[in-house]
């Protein structure tokens, strides 16, 4: 057998009415009501139609009388008020944050030596004019809390402050962040305590974390878009120079010599190997290619590294020199 779970049927003013009726009634028909009770029911439910319909005239005649236009306007001055302030750190020119691809390659990585500038992309994006805004950065070794680098108080890009640090420099980079606009034409250089641009020279290899942060005061509204965390790899670098020299009539080493008649010109190439580490260069080829119209000495050199024996009189002639050994 299968029981219903019938939920108990709501008591209305009315049931308490037709109940009162009952209990007052001497007369009872074959229904247990009496014989005025159907035309009192009848009654209070036509009433609590009327109370349903005059309550929905009612509520109908306040909403036609308040205008559409006041209720955009409101909702206009609501949303005005919410968006009147709003700054947002967009991103960074420099440095960029560093990713490496499938292959182990990396982009925007820094070498060890460089000189790095914190060049970042602010917008006022609300509809007021900001008037505080300050930056500050951060520079640590990815996993640490030890800063290399990094503005020691935050940089007053935006604010009131009239004063001069010692060097000359103001402590307040402006006084008004304009709406709309983008901080400095959208690239700002973050400044030291003494108002010079904040420099990073890394001297480690290794990765690194940026920490950038906004602080506009009460001038913003959301919150969420004031900082930026991004790693940063820096590497040695390697490089290879060249260096050409005639070795009469050049005495400024300007590469320029005017030789005329039938003198020889001798000319010396150095190769100097440079870098961030000590390295070895291994089989690099250097081609040299002389044109024009020469005679050419066959010296040592020549019977060495020529690719082609050049005769007298040849428009080119291509030598290929190794340096290191493989």
């Amino acid at each position: 057998m299968r029981y219903k779970n019938y939920a108990p049927k709501p008591i209305t003013l009315c049931d308490y009415f037709r109940r009162f009726l009952q209990s007052r009634t001497h007369s009872i028909n074959s229904n247990g009501e009496g014989p005025d009770v159907p035309r009192l029911w009848e009654d209070c439910n036509m009433k609590r139609t009327m109370s349903l319909m005059m309550a929905m005239l009612m509520l109908t005649s306040l909403l036609a009388s308040v205008s559409v236009f006041e209720l955009e306007d409101e909702w206009n001055e609501e949303a005005g008020g919410r968006a009147g302030y709003e700054v947002e750190l967009l991103g960074t020119m420099e440095p960029r944050p560093s990713t490496t691809d499938i292959s182990g390659g990396v982009r925007n990585a820094v070498d060890v030596g460089d000189t790095i500038n914190f060049l970042l992309v602010v917008l006022n994006s609300g509809s007021s004019p900001i008037t505080e805004l300050y930056i500050s950065v951060d520079v640590s070794p990815t996993g640490t809390s030890t800063t290399v680098a990094g503005t020691d108080t935050p940089d007053g890009a935006v604010c009131d402050d009239s004063s001069n640090f010692s060097g000359g420099n103001p402590v307040c980079a402006s006084t008004s962040f304009a709406a709309g606009d983008y901080l400095a034409y959208g690239s700002y250089a973050v400044r030291n305590s003494i108002g010079d641009p904040l420099v990073w020279t890394p001297s480690v290899v290794g990765e690194y974390t940026v920490t950038i942060s906004l602080d506009p005061g009460d001038q913003d509204t959301d919150l969420t878009n004031n900082d930026l965390v991004f790693k940063v790899i820096v590497r040695d670098w390697y490089d290879i120079g060249l260096d050409l020299t005639c070795d009469i009539g050049d005495d400024y080493d300007t590469g320029e010599v005017t030789v005329t008649g039938s003198n020889n010109l001798d000319f010396t190439l150095s190769a100097m190997v440079d870098g961030s580490a000590e390295w070895q260069p291994r089989n690099v080829d250097l081609e040299i290619t002389l044109g024009g119209s020469f005679t050419l000495d066959q010296s040592d050199f020549a019977l060495e590294f020529a690719s082609d024996r050049c005769a007298a009189g040849s428009s080119t002639c291509s030598y290929i020199a190794r340096m290191g050994t493989p």
